[in-house]
């Protein structure tokens, strides 16, 4: 995580923090752990079948938070 400070554009809106200090991220932090960075960074910490869990709940969470009910296949 520490690798991507100051790699990341602006429009995130934090810069990423340690793994170390989760417990003071906030909620913007989770979410762009979730849906963007988390899969670079657990890709070789996670065992494969964690990760591709962890992949499968980032795709989930995609869809689930697109606005556009046709993009996420509601008529």
């Amino acid at each position: 995580m520490m690798r991507l400070q100051g790699a990341m554009p602006t429009e995130f809106a934090r810069q990423p923090h340690s793994l170390r200090e989760v417990d003071r991220w906030k909620a913007t932090e989770f979410r762009q752990f979730l849906l963007y960075t988390g899969s670079v960074v657990l890709r070789d910490i996670l065992l494969d079948n964690f990760y591709e869990h962890f992949l499968s709940l980032t795709v989930v969470m995609s869809i689930l938070l697109e606005s556009d009910s046709q993009k996420r296949g509601i008529p």
